[in-house]
């Protein structure tokens, strides 16, 4: 393929009529790159530990530079086949596919050209060292094909849209032909003919595929090293002179692949293997001369003065952000490092921003730019404006991106502690007044409500006052003179807001919010006789509505442990009941209790409209009617004893009936064997008695 408006371009010729054409690939070519490289190079820096400033904000600890993950829109894949393989390995030239290679005409040679390329410049300002497991294979040479390279390369290119991309380059090439092979490393240079490039070629022995291939730039000695384990090394120099035109502070990184191969005729044909494959598994990008800190980060007021971590700063306040940028890398030597200081989100999970707000170019998509120079520290400074409300937190994140491989650093501090209104329950451990600064009593039931006046008490200590500002009412000024507020009246939701504040020093407390449902009045409790259905009322102008029915004794107490297990719940919403209730069933006879959802009880209700069956002799004309067992009877002359009702505390009532049965036994064959157990005492009872109502 042509990259629109170039003329085809070169970029591993096996001889001076070798030729890869380079265009702009579909998007979707750069997302499997991205893939790739995200689970394939890791930058792995260490990190140090961050000193404290006195009087300043602490630095949190951070982590070490992270590498980007987000290589889809780093690199830019070209050529054919450049694709993702699995995992960390990415093929650049393959015969194994017949789209992975073409025919160029203008060389009479088959081609499998691939590569990827930054898309923005490397910086030629500090080291850096890429290792990848490289995969060369042994040309293959069988008639029809006489000749055959195949080859693999890093280097660098003036642009990522440059017609050349031979700009400056190191490779590892094999070749074999009808009656030889050997493998050199060789260097290519802007303006290099190839004639020079076989003069300075080093020829090395590579009987295997795959090694381990080292890739490093020195920015001291300004040379690009390629270093194949066990096999041998080549170095390009004056890197940064080679690219043409003026000397460059940074360039486009590459590496790319090759498999060429013609016959005799030098016209289109089959590859003599269908397995050959060149490509790279990374295993590390690493900066050896880079561990970044973000240390001494402060907060001034426009006025130069510094503010502590417990100073109060109000709302909409102008200040000043302080941080210092360091590496601390022994061996940094006067590498530069270009950056960008960025602003982290509210939302980030270790260093949040919140509570300020700047318009400097910290808080842009593309951040500040910075350069950080050997190990000399950079100051930088930005204005923000505290935003949070009175009393509440700020902090800060800050995040540096590293221009070339955008690999990230983190850190952040805490500017502003919070000052918290803190409520207390009046009888827990602690100190009133610092610990805890005020107590709202009784505390609500489960469902929101109290049932009794709510009372609100401040306590002074950490602050003087506490303004306390109902939604309906005036509002109070609670003091240690005047410490309590009380609301005695039922209401359905009095909302209450209360911030407090220290009058030496004019700091304001966060503010608290809560409601008030107060409901005084209890619930009232009916019995339909017809029905036996019990009915709960809680109307009234506050009522928190009914909420559970419970069977009790005459006194009508509910024990708290019994609430748990009513007799009858009925279901709330928000924790307000319905104002009238039904129970659909018919209610056994007891005492009951109505409950509202505040916790009010009702009076205590008898329920005695269901009495305990009657008893009377089986029919003895039912053929399915019980055996005779025990003494006989006659149903017309023996009836059934009168019972005698009784009833017990909690309104149930019983009917006890007493009967004497005798019969003379002969004692040779007594009835039962002459032992009356269970099963024959049972038999004897279903004889002689049968409920025949409930």
């Amino acid at each position: 393929m042509e990259r629109e408006g170039k003329s085809p371009t070169v970029i591993l010729p096996p001889c001076p009529t070798t030729s890869v054409s380079r265009s702009a690939p579909p998007r979707g070519r750069a997302s499997f790159i991205g893939r790739f490289l995200r689970t394939a190079l890791a930058v792995l820096l260490a990190a140090g530990l961050l000193p404290l400033v006195p009087n300043s904000p602490a630095v949190e600890e951070a982590q070490g530079l992270v590498g980007t993950t987000n290589y889809k829109d780093f690199f830019l894949p070209g050529g054919a086949p450049a694709r993702h393989l699995t995992g960390s390995t990415f093929c650049v030239a393959s015969t194994e596919r017949s789209s992975d290679y073409s025919f160029k005409t203008s060389d009479g040679q088959m081609r499998s050209d691939g590569y990827f390329i930054s898309q923005k410049p490397v910086s030629l300002k500090h080291d850096w060292t890429l290792v990848f497991s490289g995969t060369v294979p042994n040309p293959v040479v069988i008639s029809p094909v006489i000749f055959m390279n195949v080859a693999l390369s890093v280097g660098f290119a003036s642009d990522a849209a440059a017609s050349d991309l031979n700009d400056s380059r190191l490779c590892i090439k094999k070749t074999k032909n009808a009656s030889s092979s050997n493998a050199v490393l060789q260097s290519f240079t802007s303006g290099k003919t190839m004639s020079d490039v076989i003069a300075g070629q080093t020829t090395v022995s590579w009987p295997s595929s795959s090694a381990t291939i080292t890739a490093s730039y020195s920015s001291s000695q300004d040379t690009l090293t390629m270093s194949i384990a066990g096999v041998g090394s080549k170095q390009l120099t004056a890197v940064s002179k080679s690219l043409g035109g003026a000397v460059r502070t940074s360039a486009y990184l590459y590496f790319g692949g090759q498999i060429v191969w013609n016959n005799a005729n030098k016209t289109t044909v089959a590859p003599p293997s269908t397995s050959l494959s060149t490509s790279a598994t990374f295993q590390s990008m690493t900066l050896p001369h880079f561990d970044p800190v973000i240390k001494d980060i402060k907060i001034y007021r426009a006025d130069g003065t510094l503010i502590g971590p417990n100073d109060y700063v109000a709302p909409n306040t102008p200040v000043r952000i302080e941080a210092v940028l360091q590496n601390t890398n022994a061996s940094a030597g006067s590498e530069e490092f270009p950056l960008h200081l960025k602003l982290l989100g509210a939302t980030h999970s270790k260093y949040p921003t919140v509570g300020l707000t700047t318009s400097d170019a910290v808080n842009s998509s593309a951040g500040r730019a910075v350069t950080l120079t050997g190990r000399t520290e950079n100051k930088v400074t930005f204005n923000a404006t505290i935003t949070g409300p009175a009393g509440t937190a700020a902090s800060i994140g800050l995040q540096l991106v590293d221009d070339s491989f955008g690999g990230t650093y983190e850190a952040g501090a805490k500017l502003l502690n919070e000052h918290p209104l803190v409520p207390g329950d009046g009888a827990g451990p602690g100190t009133p007044g610092s610990d805890w600064h005020y107590t709202r009593l009784p505390a609500a039931n489960e469902n929101g409500w109290n049932r009794s006046p709510v009372t609100v008490t401040f306590y002074p200590g950490d602050f003087d006052r506490m303004e306390l500002t109902p939604s309906e009412g005036a509002g109070a000024t609670l003091t240690a003179a005047d410490p309590a507020w009380t609301r005695s009246e039922d209401t359905a939701g009095l909302s209450l807001s209360a911030q407090a504040r220290k009058d030496s020093t004019g700091v304001l407390s966060t503010q608290r919010a809560g409601t008030v449902k107060l409901d005084q009045t209890a619930p009232r409790l009916s019995l339909d006789p017809a029905l036996g259905a019990l009915t709960a009322d809680d109307s009234a102008d506050v009522a928190s509505g009914v909420w559970r029915l419970h069977r009790t004794g005459s006194s009508g107490a509910v024990a708290a442990d019994a609430r748990a297990s009513a007799f009858h719940v009925f279901p709330l919403t928000d924790g307000d009941g319905k104002a009238v209730q039904t129970l659909k069933e018919k209610a056994p006879n007891g005492w009951y209790v109505a409950e509202d959802a505040a916790g009010n009880l009702s009076a205590p209700l008898k329920v005695s409209s269901t009495e305990p069956p009657s008893v009377e002799r089986p029919d003895p004309g039912d053929p399915d009617g019980p055996e005779p067992a025990g003494p006989p009877y006659d149903p017309g002359t023996d009836p059934v004893p009168p019972p005698t009702f009784t009833e017990d505390d909690g309104g149930l009532r019983h009917a006890l009936i007493e009967e004497s049965v005798s019969e003379m036994i002969d004692p040779a064959s007594p009835p039962f064997g002459g032992l009356l157990e269970k099963a024959e005492a049972s038999a004897m009872m279903d004889y002689r008695y049968a409920a025949t109502s409930a």
